[in-house]
């Protein structure tokens, strides 16, 4: 997947400002987006989809999506993706601060490729950004993304 475009969507000004930071110092030769709601994120994905039908464009964006938001949460943002077809197969990581076990479960339900706890430290963060690089030069289904520090498995039912 290279030149890709990660796509965040968090509405926490300061976790943006950390990510982008992150995304400078950990040297990645991805684009990065940061968009501050889900509403935002919907407009910003519509677009993409009806210029990739025209384009033919086949390398889809990587969504980091956070949870907690207002005016539309990360749920109805993996929902609005699911019931598009275009959107489908769009690689959803869910990024957030929760480590509740019904929110992973409802995340994995939705769609979402991976759901990984941010990181407490900003090390972390660089950590993170750095094994994300790695796992987007390769192919994202292989499982890289099961590596993510704080990733959290799909749980058992």
């Amino acid at each position: 997947m290279n030149n890709a475009l990660v796509l965040s969507v968090d509405d926490s000004e300061d976790d943006a400002l950390l990510l982008r930071r992150a995304w400078r110092k950990a040297g990645t030769t991805l684009d990065l987006e940061v968009l501050d709601d889900g509403q935002k994120a919907i407009g910003y994905l519509e677009g993409w989809a009806k210029n990739s039908a025209q384009s033919n464009t086949t390398l889809p964006p990587f969504v980091l999506l956070d949870l907690n938001m207002p005016r539309m949460n990360g749920f109805e943002v993996l929902q609005w993706i699911q019931s598009r077809d275009a959107l489908r197969q769009l690689p959803v990581c869910v990024f957030t601060s929760s480590g509740n076990v019904r929110d992973i479960e409802q995340a994995y339900q939705k769609g979402a490729l991976a759901y990984v706890t941010k990181p407490g430290a900003y090390e972390g963060l660089l950590e993170f950004v750095a094994h994300l690089n790695s796992c987007l030069s390769q192919d994202i289904t292989s499982g890289c993304l099961k590596t993510l520090p704080g990733f959290q498995p799909k749980p058992r039912s």
